[in-house]
C-alpha cells in the first residue's frame, strides 16, 4: 500500500513499512522511536536527568537493562507515558 499525503505532509508518501520525505529519505519505525532505549533517551523521553535514570536503576524501580546498556521499548513502555 503506498498513500499520497497532503496538506502539512504535501510531497510525503506513506507505505506498508516507511514514511518516505519529499527528498526520497525513508523514515522507519526505529529512525522516529528508538527501538531500545539508553538511560540518555529514557531521561529525555522522561523529562529527568541521566543521574535520576541511574539512581532508579540503583533502587530497583527500573527494571535491569535488557538489551546490552539500554531497555527495549517494550520493557520500559509501562514507564513512559
Amino acid at each position: 500500500m503506498t498513500q499520497k499525503l497532503n496538506g502539512a505532509w504535501s510531497g510525503w508518501t506513506l507505505t506498508d513499512r516507511s514514511l518516505i520525505s519529499p527528498t526520497g529519505r525513508e523514515y522507519r519505525p526505529d529512525d522516529i522511536e528508538p527501538a531500545v532505549y539508553t538511560q540518555a533517551e529514557l531521561a529525555k523521553a522522561l523529562g529527568v536527568t541521566r543521574g535520576a535514570i541511574a539512581d532508579r536503576v540503583r533502587r530497583g524501580t527500573l527494571p535491569p537493562f535488557d538489551a546490552g546498556k539500554g531497555w527495549r521499548r517494550e520493557t520500559i513502555a509501562p514507564f513512559i507515558k
